[in-house]
């Protein structure tokens, strides 16, 4: 009787925290090994990964004004001729932003300013010549073309969908909710050129909201003056007569405006300090996330060895 509560606690001791810590102990100089060489593999994959760095602009909704004093009887009439008489900030904020992250604008930025090898080819900087590392087994820059071998659903020619997905990926944005600023950033290999590709960016989308607008007032008016020369009741007129002269208005604010939708209250600058990768975090997590594992395993180790001893 005594022999078989003897072994009882023998098997129920390992479940305990003094037998936890000494089924670690036993394995101590393994736990160590492991956790060190994962140490020095974290800091040698650490110092191959390039700086990355980031540009961030500060913009602000640009404040829309309708027609002064508008009556709800024009209001009305605006709105059954699909016609926007503007007040509506937040919309058009709204709006902007959506085709800010669009996959149609990104890949026609990416086509235009001509900069699908950089985003999908680069692979470091080199600051003492200010220029771009190209992986050549991608992307060949004497001859500029793209020379990798790629599965479907990819093709040698980067896709418009791969380059919206890239971009998307190197491109931040986000919305204070206390003053409606939004700032928005660009994360890439050359300060200089994430500075450069956020200042187009803010420009293009600009430049675009103003093309939409500018496009839907002529549409507009184009409209309005065929209703007002089937219209012969003198009040009806006037309140088309006030809606030619909003969208008037709006197209005049679109030519003349090349921070139509937002103002950059912040513009992009080059910054120097690099915002990735952070070496000193990767090399603490990868080192205490090996010793945490290690000790785990050395612990089920040796509890089932020694439970499998002591049935035994």
């Amino acid at each position: 009787m005594i022999e078989s509560h003897q072994i009882q606690e023998r098997f129920q001791d390992p479940l305990t925290l003094a037998g936890l810590l000494k089924a670690a102990w036993c394995g101590k100089w393994l736990i160590i090994a492991a956790t060190f060489c994962a140490g020095l593999g974290s800091i040698y994959a650490a110092l191959q990964m390039p700086n990355m760095y980031t540009s961030e602009a500060i913009l602000a909704p640009k404040e829309e004004k309708g027609i002064s004093g508008v009556s709800g009887q024009l209001g009305g009439l605006a709105s059954l001729a699909g016609i926007d008489i503007g007040g509506g900030n937040g919309n058009k904020t709204d709006i902007a932003l959506e085709v800010l992250k669009s996959r149609k604008f990104l890949s026609d930025f990416v086509n235009r300013h001509e900069i699908a090898p950089a985003l999908v080819a680069a692979n470091g900087w080199l600051h003492e010549s200010d220029r771009l590392t190209f992986d050549e087994e991608i992307y060949n820059p004497l001859s500029d073309q793209f020379v990798r071998t790629v599965e479907f659903p990819y093709t040698q020619e980067p896709s418009d969908w791969e380059l919206y997905e890239r971009f998307k990926n190197i491109m931040s944005l986000s919305r204070d909710p206390s003053n409606g600023m939004i700032t928005v950033g660009i994360e890439f290999y050359s300060p200089y050129l994430a500075q450069q590709w956020t200042s187009k960016l803010v420009e293009d989308l600009n430049l675009e909201m103003r093309q939409r607008d500018r496009e839907q007032a002529k549409r507009s008016i184009e409209y309005l003056q065929n209703e007002l020369a089937n219209e012969s009741i003198d009040n009806i007129r006037d309140l088309f007569f006030g809606l030619i002269e909003e969208q008037l208005k709006t197209k005049m604010l679109a030519e003349v405006t090349p921070e139509y939708a937002f103002t950059v209250v912040n513009p992009p600058q080059v910054t120097l300090l690099k915002s990735a990768p952070k070496r000193s975090l990767i090399v603490i997590v990868v080192t205490f996330l090996a010793g945490f594992i290690s000790t785990l395993l050395v612990v089920m180790y040796n509890t089932s060895g020694r439970a499998a001893r002591t049935k035994g």
